[in-house]
């Protein structure tokens, strides 16, 4: 259990750097000539890390919960 919930932290940890350099791309977007159609795409890259994240921290709490629990 102590595996998983390293790998789960790794993940989360991942997910969440992932998100602000989308964040970071995202800003940075609005300085080039099309910046509606790549920031649009990048809309799309940050909710879906962001779906992403929320389902790691569930199954992150859910992994807690349970190795609490066998405690």
């Amino acid at each position: 259990m102590d595996d998983s919930l390293r790998f789960l932290a790794r993940a989360r940890d991942q997910l969440a750097h992932a998100e602000r350099l989308l964040a970071a791309a995202d800003d940075a977007a609005w300085a080039g000539p099309s910046a509606w159609s790549y920031r649009e795409r990048l809309d799309e890259r940050r909710a879906a890390c962001a779906t992403l994240l929320a389902e790691v921290d569930a199954a992150y709490a859910q992994a807690l919960a349970a190795l609490r629990a066998a405690a």
